[in-house]
């Protein structure tokens, strides 16, 4: 990990203490650090995610 900062992936949502490590190829998302903050719910099946 080389920064931690905040993303604002739209007007209403707005992500903090996100881990920048550049050596990862892909971008990975903590489920508990979007729900908690917003008091929203994923729901999970074989094909998709729901928030």
């Amino acid at each position: 990990m080389t920064h931690i900062g905040t993303i604002c992936c739209s007007p209403s949502l707005t992500l903090t203490n996100v881990f920048y490590i550049p050596t990862f190829k892909f971008n990975l998302l903590s489920i508990s650090q979007l729900t908690n903050p917003t008091n929203c719910d994923a729901i999970f099946s074989s094909i998709e995610c729901i928030f």
